[in-house]
Formats: structure tokens, sequence, C-alpha cells
């Protein structure tokens, strides 16, 4: 990536301000009813607003940004070349929840180059929580500096993980899970949850709100690659470095 950090600064303040325009919509479409269609599973959802806030995020990116690409959840990849930097959304992550009216989702726009994300903005429109950051730059929530809390140790954190990996294994921390993955990580960044880990997420699920984790002190990998590939799908580790270790070996036993 070859944006200078003015160059980043810049796109960062201007895509806030589209995830923001996005946030304001569904914010006044939130606690009405609306319809769900069914994707890969009954808890696969997607909205109307899923379809709609996408296509405003890819109308305004596209204008501002013409020499990027895109990929986004709903309509996948467009303008799309392998050494041109391109958008990575999200429109709802958490479309169950909204559906539902639980206050728990988020817009989500990260920018990706060669497999790493250089910028990164998550923004929850019910809680007003806007998770900022671009690689080098540090992560900032409404604009406040994000630095990790340590917990005491692994048996004292707070975790978010799948319920299903619970089944026969032993664990004495915390477990709260939000149903947006976005939000998840992005309150590792905050210090609200200690770690995070799913066997197996889309791009569009972790490359903004990873960056912000990552530039507020997280430690981010792929338990099984060890690398995190922003170009396809991937197991994801976000966790403060104290619990690390412990957390890993954790997810590794084999015990049930």
């Amino acid at each position: 990536m070859t944006l200078s950090k003015e160059e980043l600064e810049h796109i960062l303040t201007t895509v806030s301000s589209v995830a923001i325009e996005v946030g304001h919509i569904l914010a006044q479409t939130f606690n009405k009813m609306i319809l769900t269609t069914e994707k890969t599973s009954p808890h696969d959802l997607v909205t109307q607003y899923d379809k709609e806030s996408e296509e405003y995020i890819y109308t305004k990116l596209s204008k501002l940004y013409p020499s990027f690409g895109f990929l986004g959840e709903e309509n996948g990849y467009r303008n799309y070349e392998a050494n041109t930097p391109f958008w990575v959304v999200d429109p709802i992550d958490g479309t169950l929840n909204f559906s539902r009216s639980i206050p728990s989702f988020a817009v989500s726009i990260a920018l990706v180059h060669h497999n790493k994300s250089y910028l990164g903005v998550c923004y929850n429109p019910i809680s007003k929580e806007l998770f900022t950051a671009y690689r080098g730059g540090g992560a900032l929530l409404n604009g406040g500096k994000l630095t990790i809390k340590s917990p005491q140790n692994f048996k004292t954190s707070v975790l978010s993980i799948p319920p299903g990996i619970l089944l026969g294994k032993p664990l004495s921390a915390v477990i709260r899970r939000s149903g947006s993955t976005v939000i998840d990580i992005c309150y590792v960044a905050k210090g609200a949850i200690d770690g995070y880990f799913d066997p197996l997420l889309n791009p569009w699920d972790f490359a903004a709100a990873s960056l912000i984790a990552e530039e507020a002190g997280a430690e981010i990998f792929s338990h099984h690659s060890k690398i995190l590939d922003t170009n396809k799908k991937s197991d994801i580790l976000v966790a403060n470095k104290h619990i690390v270790d412990e957390f890993l070996k954790w997810i590794s036993t084999e015990e049930r």
C-alpha cells in the first residue's frame, strides 16, 4: 500500500462518515417489523436493508475512490483486480440481531491490499460507537485512543467463543457473545472482552475489526495457518497478549 499517513487519515475520515450515514438509516428502521430471507440456515439471514446498505456504500465509495475494488457480503466482488486495493464490506454484521431489535450489530468497512487490512471502520448505530484504525496509526473509539486492558489471567478473563466448542471442556472464564463478530472483536480492542475465537469466518466478518483490535494491541492470527488472510475464509483468534498462550492451549485440547 503506497498511501501516505495523511492520505490514510483522510480516507478514514471519509469512510467513517459513510458508515455513520448508513448507520443513521439503519437506526431509523430499528424496532420496526423487518422481513428476512434465509440464506444458508434459519439463523443466517438477509434483509432488504443489508442489500440497500451495501449498495449505498458501494455507490458512495466507487464515486470517491473509483480505482479501488469492492467485496461485499451480499454481492461479492465488483471491479476487483488482484493487485489493486479493495473495500471489504459487511453492511450489517449481526443481521439476526438487527431483525429482532437486539441493539448489537455494526456496519463494517475495511480497505485491503495484498491480503492485509490497512484501514478499518466499524460502527454500531444504536450505541453510537465508532471504532476506527489505519495500519500504524493506532485504534480509536469515538476519537479516543484504544489500549487493551490486561486481565489478571486466563481463568478470570471474559471470552467470546462459539457455544459448540464448550461441550465437555471445563472453562472458568466468563463467556459473553453478542451475536455480532464485528462488535465482539472491537470489544477486545475496547477491553470489554479479553479474547475472541471463531473456527470459520468470511473476510467481511473480520477485515476491519481485526485491524482495529491489532492496532489497540491485541494478538491476531489464524489458529491453523498462523497468518490471517483477508482474501479468504479463515479461523481467527483475537486476544490480549497476556492470555494468548493459555487460550490457544484450551482451544487445541482434544478433550470432549
